[in-house]
């Protein structure tokens, strides 16, 4: 295949989606960045679902790509979550605005929408999901004269994906001390795995099935770390000419892993405060919180790490 229409382009996603489902019990016991609260796989399973059960396919490429990156913003949860619904709109803002792309308008795409994912992350770490998706971007620009068909250029870029998300161990001490890579990073990996699987056989997962397919709650967790802040944070915010950097200030004296995705009509948070309750009321002022939701990491990691019942009542505030 040398171009990828709309159409081809969202079976390629929901492909990948699907490979995030199958390994997020994995994903979630392998979280212990930026907290071990064994939520990651959880978190970008729900993000993919958002996409598969509200995004409108187009034939052409650039406006399903919008479709999958709106969906994915207003889906997202989690740090890693928010991360890749990043990158996606990234990539939708910066692609062609063609009913087809080639590998080429792929490639550039995808090395643009980069800066996108640095930006959004506060204080970006190298060895988690911000560097695997940079060094992959890379490789495949390095690469673009080399494969003019999807399926050669996104295996030789899988293949430096599996090697940076190998190297993930050795860049943070964390991750070393547990003996695992980056679980976000491992998510992102996945995707790229079922992309290929796409484009190697042809064959796609039953959307409606995935709209239907369980999604995990962390059971287990390698690691037990001190929480600084207790609240894992977000809210979707809508308005008119949002300001990154006004919200960026606002936000910066709440807590730690911040992360800002979005455009200037729709931001999707996140953020580790022990202040959640202040943190709307301060963000309402600059537009519309039209979605929150907080998680008290400490109880998500005691019952992660110290389970002593089979059953257990689960709550969300988004609800």
């Amino acid at each position: 295949m040398t171009e990828l229409d709309g159409r081809h382009f969202f079976n390629c996603f929901i492909t990948g989606a699907a490979k995030i489902f199958d390994d997020q019990n994995y994903i979630n016991k392998i979280n212990v960045f930026p907290v071990a609260d064994a939520d990651t796989g959880t978190n970008l399973a729900s993000t993919m679902r958002s996409v598969v059960e509200t995004s409108v396919v187009h034939d052409d490429l650039k406006s399903t790509a919008l479709e999958i990156a709106d969906a994915a913003l207003a889906g997202a949860r989690g740090n890693s979550g928010i991360i890749f619904a990043q990158f996606l709109y990234g990539f939708s803002y910066e692609v062609a605005n063609k009913e087809k792309i080639d590998t080429l308008d792929f490639v550039l795409a995808a090395k643009k929408a980069v800066p996108f994912v640095y930006e959004a992350v506060a204080h970006p770490v190298e060895g988690t999901m911000v560097s695997v998706i940079k060094e992959w971007a890379e490789y495949l620009f390095e690469k673009k004269e080399k494969y003019t068909g999807f399926y050669e250029l996104l295996a030789a870029g899988l293949k430096q994906a599996h090697k940076s998300l190998k190297e993930t161990t050795k860049k943070m001490d964390k991750l070393a001390r547990a003996r695992v890579v980056d679980a976000g990073a491992k998510g992102f990996v996945d995707f790229l795995e079922g992309m290929v699987e796409y484009l190697r056989t042809g064959k796609v997962p039953n959307p409606e099935i995935l709209k239907t397919a369980v999604i995990e709650t962390g059971d287990d967790a390698i690691n037990h770390d001190d929480i600084t802040f207790r609240y894992c944070t977000e809210a979707l915010i809508q308005g008119e000419n949002l300001s990154r950097e006004k919200l960026k200030s606002v936000l910066a004296g709440f807590g730690d892993s911040m992360v800002i995705a979005g455009s200037a009509n729709k931001l999707r948070i996140h953020v580790h405060t022990d202040t959640p309750w202040l943190l709307f009321e301060k963000v309402g002022k600059l537009g519309s919180v039209i979605a929150q939701k907080v998680d008290d990491m400490v109880m998500q990691n005691e019952v992660a790490s110290n389970a002593r019942f089979k059953t257990a009542l689960v709550t969300d505030s988004s609800a």
